[in-house]
């Protein structure tokens, strides 16, 4: 069965539709990265609402430091605007068709 499944997929996927596949995979992992790193950023915001004082939490500093990086004050609302337009990103270069 497994045999038949991958001759299937290289004769019938792969040598018919070679950049379709190639642009597939691409978003796919573009769109896995995106969703990734946005809800990382969903870590210091969520950390801050938990923590009170000043936190040595690896992903809170390093959030902090893109931000600043970018030009924005390290805040709240910046890192959930930030946090949710990295998802949306993420959402978007997904290739699986949405009903």
């Amino acid at each position: 069965m497994n045999k038949q499944y991958f001759q299937f997929l290289r004769f019938f996927l792969f040598k018919r539709y070679k950049v379709i596949t190639g642009i597939t995979l691409i978003l796919s992992i573009l769109s896995a990265v995106f969703s990734g790193i946005g809800l990382g950023l969903y870590i210091p915001v969520i950390s801050s609402f938990l923590e009170s004082g000043e936190t040595q939490n690896i992903f809170v500093s390093l959030s902090n430091s893109v931000i600043s990086m970018i030009g924005l004050q390290p805040s709240l609302f910046v890192l959930i605007v930030t946090a949710t337009m990295v998802i949306i990103v993420g959402n978007l270069t997904d290739p699986t068709p949405k009903n």
